[in-house]
Parts: C-alpha cells; sequence; structure tokens
C-alpha cells in the first residue's frame, strides 16, 4: 500500500511511541517482520495496529508498506488495538488505564465487565488499572516514570487524605518500598486508627507535611494582618478623596479596589480556615 494514504488512528492509545529510531534500526537490518493492520475510512486507510511500525517506516523513507485491511468499526478497532498493545506490553499503566478509562466513559462501549472479557482480562484487573487514575497527580507521575510499580500503589487506596497517599507515594518511591512493607505499614494504621508518624509512613513524611502546613499557616496569618493593614490605610486615602460629587473617577475606583482587597481578604481566612482544620485532621488520625 502507498504510505501516503495510511493515517494513524483519531483514538491513537499512546502519548509517547518510545524508541522508534531502534525500531527503524531493526527493520533496517532484518526487515519487517509483521505487517501493519489498517481499516479502510473515506479517503485513506486508518492503523488499527503498529504505529511504531509505521512511523519507523517513514524515517527509513519507505514507499509501500505491507498491509492487512480489516474492516472493522470504531470500537472494534480500538479493542484491536488495545489487545495488540497490551500483548506487547507497550503501554504504561496509566496509559492503559486512560484508555480504559476512554472505553468506559468517553466512548461508552461498555462498562469494565465488557471492557475485561473484550481484552481478556478480569474485572479486577481493568478495575485495579482504573483505581490508578483516582491517586494524586504526583503519584501517577511516579508511576509513568516507573519509579513506583502499580502493585506498590494500589496499597495507597485505603488511605482517604490525598495529602497522605502523595507523601507516602514519595517515600515508597524514595525508598523503594515493597508491597509488602507498604501494605504492612497502611494496614497497621487503620488497624489501628490513631498511630504514630513512623508507623504510617516509615519515615518522617507526617512531620515534614506538618511542618509544611505550618509554614504557611503563619504565611498567611502575615497575609491577613498585611490585608488588614492596607484596607486601613485605603479606607484613610478614599476618606482624603471623598469629593463632593459622588461620580469623582478617582473616588469610585478606590471603592471598586477596596471592595476587591475585601474579597481577596475573605479568601484568605478561608483558605486558613480549611487548612487549619486539614492539618487537625492528619493530627487526630495519625497522632
Amino acid at each position: 500500500m502507498d504510505i501516503r494514504l495510511v493515517k494513524t488512528p483519531k483514538n491513537n492509545l499512546r502519548d509517547d511511541l518510545g524508541d522508534v529510531e531502534s525500531l527503524a534500526m531493526s527493520i533496517r537490518q532484518q526487515g519487517l517482520l509483521q505487517p501493519l493492520v489498517v481499516r479502510p475510512q473515506e479517503d485513506h486507510f486508518e492503523i488499527v495496529a503498529g504505529c511504531r511500525r509505521f512511523e519507523a517506516l517513514k524515517s527509513l523513507g519507505w514507499k509501500k508498506i505491507p498491509c492487512i485491511v480489516a474492516e472493522l468499526s470504531d470500537e472494534e478497532a480500538y479493542v484491536a488495538s488495545l489487545t495488540e498493545n497490551l500483548q506487547r506490553e507497550t503501554l504504561d499503566p496509566v496509559e492503559e488505564a486512560l484508555a480504559y478509562k476512554k472505553y468506559i466513559g468517553e466512548f461508552g462501549w461498555g462498562g469494565e465487565t465488557a471492557l475485561a472479557t473484550r481484552i481478556s482480562k478480569s474485572q479486577e484487573y481493568v478495575s485495579q488499572r482504573l483505581n490508578l487514575l483516582k491517586l494524586p497527580q504526583d503519584v501517577i507521575d511516579l508511576i509513568r516514570m516507573k519509579r513506583l510499580k502499580p502493585s506498590v500503589a494500589r496499597e495507597l487506596y485505603a488511605i482517604d487524605d490525598p495529602s497522605l497517599q502523595s507523601a507516602v507515594g514519595r517515600d515508597a518511591a524514595e525508598k523503594k518500598l515493597t508491597v509488602a512493607e507498604v501494605k504492612g505499614l497502611v494496614s497497621d494504621a487503620i488497624s489501628k486508627g490513631a498511630t504514630s508518624r513512623r508507623t504510617v509512613t516509615g519515615s518522617s513524611v507526617l512531620e515534614e507535611l506538618m511542618e509544611k502546613g505550618k509554614r504557611e499557616l503563619s504565611i498567611a496569618k502575615k497575609s491577613i494582618l498585611a490585608l488588614r493593614v492596607a484596607l486601613v490605610k485605603l479606607d484613610s486615602l478614599i476618606e482624603e478623596a471623598r469629593p463632593e460629587d459622588e461620580n469623582d473617577t478617582l473616588y469610585s475606583l478606590l471603592l471598586v479596589e477596596r471592595q476587591e482587597l475585601h474579597r481577596i481578604l475573605d479568601d484568605v481566612i478561608n483558605w486558613k480556615v480549611g487548612k487549619t482544620r486539614e492539618l487537625a485532621k492528619i493530627q487526630a488520625t495519625y497522632g
């Protein structure tokens, strides 16, 4: 098939195609061992399986490429692409989870059980992968960077507090803790209800969280004071600028800015109240 007629899929599963250069070198030396799978569209053929091979062949300057043409619906093409990537283990766990989420949520082709049947996985496996997306973003990033195994990250589900999930996740990645180590620590924390910081994390992570929170609260208090002082000074200037004509431009502008200053002050006060409650909850739960 003329390579110009072949296009990448609209529902591509992978953000990063990996080391295409090495694949191109392998094809140059050994030839293309497996053709691409494509499906016909209005004016081109869409790749179902073989995006990395396609990019490698383009880089090698191939004009014609061997393809298997299959008549597939959008769902069938998506499942076929997903199945091939799973068999080749080319998707990282987060890419895999995002692909499942698209199938179930964005495209609405079926639930977890239906998807599991289509890709020959258990419903529990699909559910566990999807749960990775519920973890804090910094933990998800650790998984994508292969610094934290999904099996280890899965133990974090038992922790309700996202901040603590992040802290334990970072600690597990840095110390290369095993599933058993993380599971034991979290299980012990849950069974005791209130545990020492050492028991929950195996390190001083909670102390760091508390210290960070206290620093932020200190800054918030100083900010509140500064804003209140600014309001007093602004009120004095507004009084000084008060004209006989209430429609005076400067006077009206200062009144508007005073309202904005009040809004900022309220926001900082509300943040301080929320942070205080958050720290109190952590302290009460984990000792």
